[in-house]
């Protein structure tokens, strides 16, 4: 049988790094806005059907509009202190033992990410997202939405500039989104997490399917990463 390649780096989707929803949706919750367009993007999320880049572009478009003229450093302060989903920090912890580069990517903006996770120092991570406009420290709209297809071009780039092949990178998604993203890695290297991990082991995108605690896909993650490198040194 051959080897299995070593496990070199972590791409994650990054929708619930918070417990329960979106960092998007939290700081849209949080800030107090008015949601009167959510009508608006019901009804374009309907019409979107199947075409997921259609899907995620009006949802972020919908929510950043709502969010106009907020200074960011509401939301920094929003966030200051917010805790992360349990066992993902350990998740990422490891990853940096493991001298693994992680990759976090999806539609949030990529601004409110990082000030969730600055507080954590981590060099080993890399945030990829949708792109804020801000005007004089405020919220002005959004430069570029991270579609489901621009994850792609995210994480083809960020393989490229660590000198990754696919067979070496896991990829965890937690939502349907992130489907075209898990299938950029084989089969074996694929993992739902969180909302999506039935809908996506149901529909055969992934071998496994954590819908408890970050702690057992660490567990996973480490146990499948130790017997490569068994296979690979024995």
């Amino acid at each position: 049988m051959a080897p299995h390649p070593p496990m070199r780096a972590l791409v994650c989707g990054v929708g619930r790094v918070i417990t329960g929803e979106s960092i998007l949706n939290f700081v849209l919750r949080n800030l107090g806005q008015p949601q009167a367009r959510q009508v608006i993007y019901d009804g374009l999320a309907a019409r979107a059907g199947d075409d997921a880049d259609a899907w995620v572009e009006a949802g972020v478009l919908d929510k950043i509009d709502a969010m106009a003229g907020c200074p960011l450093d509401a939301a920094d302060t929003i966030l200051r202190g917010l805790a992360l989903t349990p066992g993902f920090a350990d998740l990422v912890d490891w990853c940096g033992r493991e001298h693994m580069p992680v990759l976090l990517c999806g539609p949030v903006p990529r601004q409110f990410t990082e000030l969730l996770l600055r507080r954590y120092r981590w060099t080993h991570v890399r945030v990829a997202g949708s792109e804020l406009r801000i005007a004089d420290g405020r919220i002005a709209g959004v430069e570029t939405v991270c579609t489901p297809s621009r994850k792609r071009e995210h994480v083809a780039g960020w393989m490229a500039h660590h000198g990754l092949d696919a067979a070496q990178c896991w990829a965890i998604g937690d939502a349907s989104g992130d489907r075209d993203m898990l299938r950029m890695v084989p089969w074996p290297n694929r993992v739902s997490f969180g909302v999506g991990a039935m809908e996506a082991l149901e529909r055969q995108a992934t071998p496994v399917a954590f819908t408890g605690g970050m702690e057992a896909l660490l567990r996973h993650v480490q146990a499948r990463t130790h017997v490569a490198a068994h296979d690979n040194f024995s």
